[in-house]
């Protein structure tokens, strides 16, 4: 996630927006007070937030952050449908955002359902932005298919199925790279699906 902040500072730079990265840590730890005093020295227009983060661990830091006075907030989120229930009641820190962005639509609706009152501000920009665009380097195997992100029945993997042999789509082979957890789910997916044809899941 750190190099979605990256990405999303360089493109901001070159828009010619200043963007300063706010750690917000004070003698090695996690710190409100440390992002509160940036944001007072900085005045900045927009505050924006992305969450979760492995660095935050269980901190309620980047709660308390979206909260800041007299800051516009803007909150990513990721993976909001798949968190745990106190998560998800934590999210009520970030649903009077000024703008609150999704990188797909389940998770703006799956937010909207339980603040309702967010729906209006909730903005879809799909993960596949922060992606760096390279073009191909000699012939392309048609066979392949690269999967980005987490391997689940609710990220299209369904789709990603069905275009398989018994679909008239793919060929015999597929090479299936995935991220996190769900890549043995996806190892099983592709097993049951293609049986003994020739699979590869690179994680």
């Amino acid at each position: 996630m750190l190099e979605y902040s990256l990405r999303l500072a360089a493109a901001l730079q070159a828009l010619g927006v200043r963007v300063t990265i706010a750690r917000g840590e004070r003698k090695g730890r996690l710190s409100v007070c440390a992002v509160a005093a940036q944001a007072r020295a900085l005045k900045p227009d927009i505050v924006h937030v992305q969450y979760p983060m492995a660095r935050y661990g269980s901190s309620l830091m980047p709660h308390w952050v979206a909260q800041l006075p007299r800051c516009r907030t803007v909150v990513t989120l990721h993976e909001f449908s798949q968190a745990h229930l106190l998560r998800r009641i934590a999210g009520l820190a970030f649903s009077r955002a000024d703008a609150l962005v999704f990188t797909n639509a389940f998770e703006r609706a799956a937010f909207g359902r339980w603040y309702p009152w967010s729906r209006g501000r909730g903005h879809v920009i799909p993960i596949g932005s922060n992606i760096p665009w390279l073009s191909a380097q000699g012939a392309r195997d048609r066979d392949e298919v690269c999967y980005f992100g987490l391997i689940r029945p609710d990220k299209g993997s369904g789709t990603l199925s069905r275009s398989g042999p018994a679909g008239g789509g793919l060929g015999t082979a597929i090479a299936l790279s995935g991220t996190g957890r769900g890549s043995l789910w996806g190892s099983a997916l592709t097993a049951s699906r293609y049986g003994k044809r020739r699979v590869g899941c690179r994680v």
